[in-house]
């Protein structure tokens, strides 16, 4: 191996440079010969080196060949003029198209690698041969063997083939040549993913040191490119100048085949499709288009210049955005169709409580469950829109309808506190859009306010609140006040006591005294609102009445203890007008008390035990009531605020503004 390598022997050795092979001298020549010796191939130099072959393709004026540059043994493809077709003008156009490639030397157009004469002396356009397919074939196709195996995503694959020409359309605007002529049919797709954007023929140019060696934008005075791509001023060449705007309308037409499958302007004949062109009424895009994606095309393909993307970088920019936050963009499309069916589900439940006038409709349940599942869709999607693409304008401002809609439609229900909940989930608005919320707030703020005040009543008016309380000091009240006549009803017949007439009067106004003594003690717990206010209240003054009335008998002259009966009988009817009008369950003290004071006038020598019995029964089974009704509420309480904790676990809660406050 040693006697066969030429390694070099003088200098510096760098382990990082490169061994060429160097000529041998003749004494360094190994001994044996080599079996095979290469035949040298002769230098063809240029000019007549190029051996055209069979025609690729075929044009308006042109024709395309396969040809060989035998030097370099390189398939290239010629291009040239039909026979039939080779005048000066049409001989000058290819000239200026060869010219044009040249200037405009990047990785997606076409490069041209010579410029040479036939024996006829017409111009032989010498370019890269491209092995592929033209990008219109693969529009129309979407089975074309030409995509790629990862090219599933098939609008994802044609916006980045729409990428690469824009690429070369900069960088040809960065050397001051425009193309004119952007469409499907002058791109080719090659088999390694390379892109090249063809046929320069229209091209123009902006630079002034072009003037004289290529056309000029300004010397453009008849209509050039294809119809049904065409900006404006291309037509109406007194509109405007062309410019780089002038492509970028081009761009957004072959933007809108891309979406739609055909080019933007449409007729049966040319000359419709020319007017359709001059008048470019603004695209129309299926739901089936992003809408992003429609909002780009429809800015691209503006009648007005200065209202299009002012470059094709900017235009490309867009593109790339929209591919970047596709996810987002879809997420989106996705739940602004589940808003508009929200929107139609609020308007039949509004329509429905505008049917009954002035009462509030009754409850739909299914409609209601139909608006929450919309509402609760749409705002997951478009809260992940939001998160996927913060910038996502779209998705924000959807995410702000659904919300003032649902907070509306909460409100109409009469839940200002859930409307006001909803609309705190708005983190950002525009001002537009801040009017709305504000007007929202204030009849929020309205109804619960009202609300509060109806509750505020509610509350006051509910024997419920402090009834345990109550309960249990009248328990105790009523056992202690039970034990003394039923002690004197014994002391009686056990001769260990007798009846005196200011006994009544101790019984009676001690009975008034402990109720207004625990009144005052604990009337934060008895009386906490202002139903438990009247109920002791109005005790208090039946005992005051009755301890009066027992005054007015004694100056009558009734001493004995029969005449009780007529006080404990009062005492009860009071207590039956105080359960009418407050609380059903102290109609069982009335009860007890009247029919006491009958059972006395007949039978006074069980006066005692009967008012004690009375004191026990009656104000026993009113407050056993109370109990067991506040445990019921209890546990109908704990069951209510369990759920909620369930229902609340699942919720996810933003605060832009702070509760509406109470009054």
């Amino acid at each position: 191996m040693a006697e066969t390598l030429a390694l070099p022997t003088a200098g510096l050795f760098e382990p990082d440079a490169t061994i060429r092979p160097v000529g041998l001298r003749h004494s360094d020549r190994p001994v044996a010969a080599p079996r095979h010796k290469s035949k040298r191939v002769p230098f063809e130099g240029t000019g007549a080196t190029l051996r055209l072959r069979e025609p690729l393709a075929e044009g308006g004026m042109g024709l395309i060949s396969l040809g060989e540059q035998g030097a370099l043994r390189r398939e290239v493809a010629v291009k040239t003029l039909k026979p039939e077709l080779r005048d000066p003008d049409l001989i000058d156009r290819l000239l200026t198209e060869a010219r044009i490639t040249g200037v405009v030397e990047h990785p997606n157009i076409v490069p041209i690698y010579a410029l040479q004469a036939d024996e006829d002396g017409t111009p032989l356009m010498v370019m890269k041969r491209i092995h592929g397919v033209s990008w219109r074939a693969m529009l129309r196709n979407d089975d074309h063997p030409g995509f790629p195996a990862d090219a599933q995503d098939r609008l994802a694959w044609h916006l980045r083939v729409l990428m690469d020409v824009c690429d070369a359309v900069h960088y040809a605007h960065s050397r001051g040549i425009l193309h004119l002529d952007l469409k499907p049919d002058n791109v080719m797709i090659g088999g390694f993913r390379d892109v090249y954007l063809v046929d320069w023929g229209v091209a123009v140019s902006t630079r002034e040191h072009h003037r004289g060696w290529l056309p000029m934008a300004d010397e453009v005075a008849e209509v050039v490119g294809t119809p049904s791509y065409m900006a404006p001023e291309m037509v109406d060449r007194q509109s405007a100048v062309l410019d780089e705007r002038t492509d970028v309308y081009l761009l957004g037409a072959v933007l809108h085949e891309i979406l739609t499958g055909r080019p933007p302007h449409q007729g049966e004949s040319v000359r419709d499709v020319l007017y359709a062109a001059y008048e470019a009424r603004p695209p129309r895009f299926g739901s089936d288009v992003p809408a992003e994606l429609a909002a780009l095309a429809t800015r691209a393909l503006d009648p007005r210049a200065e209202r299009r993307f002012p470059s094709a970088e900017a235009f490309r920019s867009a593109v790339v955005a929209f591919l970047e936050h596709r996810t987002s963009a879809a997420l989106a499309d996705d739940a602004m169709l589940i808003l508009g069916r929200l929107r139609v589900s609020v308007a039949r439940d509004r329509l429905r409580q505008e049917a009954f006038e002035n009462v509030r409709a009754p409850a739909d349940a299914a409609l209601q469950r139909e608006v929450m599942r919309e509402f609760v869709e749409c705002r997951f999607g478009l809260s992940r829109a939001l998160k996927e693409w913060p910038e996502n304008e779209r998705a924000r401002a959807g995410l702000v309808e659904a919300l003032l809609l649902m907070a509306e439609h909460q409100l109409s229900r009469g839940d200002g506190t859930a409307a006001s909940a909803t609309l705190r989930e708005i983190e950002s608005s525009t001002p537009d859009e801040d009017a709305l919320i504000a007007a929202l707030e204030q009849k929020i703020n309205a109804r619960i306010e009202r609300q509060a005040r109806l509750e505020q009543i509610g509350y006051d008016q509910d024997p419920k609140y402090g009834r345990r309380d109550r309960a249990l000091f009248v328990l105790i009240v009523s056992f202690v006040l039970g034990v003394f006549p039923v002690g004197g009803f014994i002391g009686l017949r056990m001769g260990w006591y007798r009846y005196e007439t200011w006994h009544s009067f101790a019984f009676t106004g001690g009975l008034a005294a402990t109720l207004i003594g625990g009144g005052l003690i604990f009337r934060r717990r008895m009386m906490p609102n202002r139903a438990g206010r009247r109920f002791v209240v109005a005790m208090v003054v039946l005992c005051v009445l009755t301890l009066l009335n027992r005054v007015v008998a004694l100056a009558l002259g009734h001493t004995e203890f029969r005449d009780v009966a007529f006080d404990v009988f009062l005492f009860g009817t009071g207590t039956a007008m105080v359960g009418t009008l407050t609380d059903r369950r102290v109609l069982a003290l009335a009860v007890a008390f009247t029919t006491c004071g009958l059972l006395i006038a007949m039978f006074p020598s069980y006066g005692m035990l009967l008012i004690g019995l009375a004191a026990w029964l009656g104000p026993g089974w009113t407050a056993w009531s109370w109990l067991k009704s506040a445990a019921r509420d209890d546990d109908a309480d704990d069951f209510a605020r369990r759920g909620n904790l369930t229902e609340r676990s699942g919720a996810t809660r933003y605060s832009r503004r702070p509760p509406a406050s109470k009054s």
